[in-house]
């Protein structure tokens, strides 16, 4: 049982608080998903549960959360990480290790389990959550996908009595959304207390019991699962959330000629000393809002390095038919990575936005547009994974790059922001730049892409 009296949470620097939450109770084997736009207090509701506030993100703390009368918020991260498992909304935050076999290793270790037994549960949790071949890699060589599932593996080791998660179908795939699916339905089966904040939520349509909506950190709406299921797509768009189905179409392809165009041959895509496949060619037109799809894993992201002069590769690159240098297209390019967290470097979002070299009357107005307003004066890293999302996007935009890769651009991002960033995707369409969206995310592709592109149907062996 979690119990709730008078919490609030004010992080430092800020007059606001990010948290207010009077009284709550949730019993245990419940599985509750918290829902709301992004910044809502979603994620920092679920920093107080594992310990991570005040310890990692301080600022004023007040009232109680107690496990089994035990209050948390007067126990160490260490005392609560043995009975709350966390997987990030940025898994990589939450790494210790080069290994992910070290990884998913440690918490059982730290708990003194027997060195045969942590050895059966890794295989288990290999297999569950679709992990075979990872255990030897390293988790830098990863993909965004295959970093989740990892975080998720490493939670369930520590066998603890609620597991957490912060958007953990960020950058899944639907192959690991279905398994993160089945492995919640056993996790809860077996007595486990799940909490999730989460803005794609189909998938849990069975799992769940209790949908929580935030809003500006407090609890403005609860509902059961018979009662949300009742909810139309237009009722649950008026509380600014995804609709529970999104159908898959695609549109005829563009024909554009006279545009800027990116063409590419000759280039083996590797993972892990694995060659993943050959591509032959590939090439990318202005005018079209391309989606890049394909399997976690496949190389989707080391193939946006290698276009946008990121990561050096044996491969013939052109630009209009003429030869370019790696740094020629750096210098053309721009790239919104899936970890945002690597491009955030400054110490408000103003100066973030201000760092494109664009003009103070186009930041303002970009500000506007991606409604970070009145987060001008933030610390990039006080934001929630969805604002930081979009002060990252906002800088790469006001760049005025001739070419636009983004990786995953919606993940973490509610329905409003998210139609906020298919707008500006096209609005770049119509100014001859060459843009394109490697995403799961398939609302935002319908809303935007002329043309989808699976990297499998390319990849053939050499």
């Amino acid at each position: 049982m979690i119990e709730v009296e008078n919490l609030s949470f004010t992080y430092a620097g800020q007059k606001k608080p990010a948290l207010k939450i009077p009284h709550l109770e949730i019993a245990a084997g419940r599985c509750v998903v918290l829902t709301g736009i992004s910044g809502s207090g979603k994620s920092t509701f679920l920093r107080v549960l594992n310990g991570l506030i005040p310890e990692y993100f301080p600022g004023n703390l007040q009232g109680k959360v107690t496990l089994n009368q035990q209050d948390l918020t007067q126990q160490s991260v260490e005392e609560i990480a043995a009975q709350v498992g966390s997987v990030f909304q940025n898994p990589r935050r939450q790494f210790f290790f080069a290994k992910v076999s070290d990884e998913l290793a440690f918490p059982a270790e730290n708990q003194g389990q027997a060195p045969e037994q942590i050895w059966r549960q890794l295989r288990l949790t290999e297999q569950e959550l679709g992990l075979a071949g990872l255990l030897s890699a390293q988790l830098a060589e990863l993909s965004g996908g295959q970093k989740q599932r990892v975080a998720l593996a490493a939670a369930q080791m520590q066998r603890p009595q609620i597991l957490v998660l912060d958007e953990p179908t960020a950058n899944l795939d639907k192959q690991g959304i279905a398994l993160l699916q089945a492995n919640l339905a056993k996790l809860k089966a077996q007595g486990l207390t799940i909490i999730i904040a989460e803005h794609r939520l189909d998938y849990l349509r069975e799992v769940a019991d209790d949908y929580y909506y935030f809003t500006a950190g407090e609890i403005k709406r609860s509902w059961t699962k018979a009662e949300w299921l009742k909810l139309t797509d237009r009722q649950r768009l008026a509380y600014g959330l995804r609709p529970l189905q999104v159908e898959t179409f695609s549109k005829a392809r563009l024909q554009v000629t006279g545009q800027n165009t990116l063409a590419l041959k000759d280039l083996t895509l590797k993972w892990h000393q694995q060659e993943l496949g050959w591509l032959k060619e590939f090439s990318l037109t202005s005018g079209i809002i391309y989606g890049l799809t394909g399997a976690n894993g496949l190389g989707k992201t080391s193939l946006a390095k290698v276009l946008v002069g990121l990561k050096k590769a044996r491969s013939h690159l052109t630009w209009n038919g003429r030869a370019l240098t790696q740094r020629a297209l750096l210098a053309k390019s721009s790239l919104l990575m899936q970890d945002v967290s690597q491009q955030l470097f400054l110490p408000t979002v103003q100066a973030e936005l201000n760092a494109s070299g664009a003009t103070e009357q186009e930041v303002t107005a970009m500000a506007a547009k991606l409604d970070l307003s009145e987060l001008l004066a933030s610390h990039p890293f006080s934001l929630s994974g969805g604002q930081q999302q979009r002060v990252a996007l906002g800088r790469a935009l006001l760049a005025q790059k001739e070419l636009f890769i983004l990786d995953e651009p919606t993940s973490g991002l509610d329905e409003q922001n998210m139609r906020r960033v298919a707008d500006l995707l096209l609005e770049l369409k119509s100014s001859k730049r060459i843009v394109m969206v490697i995403s799961h995310d398939q609302e935002l592709i319908n809303l935007t892409c002329d043309e989808v592109l699976n990297l499998s149907d390319f990849l053939t062996k050499k």
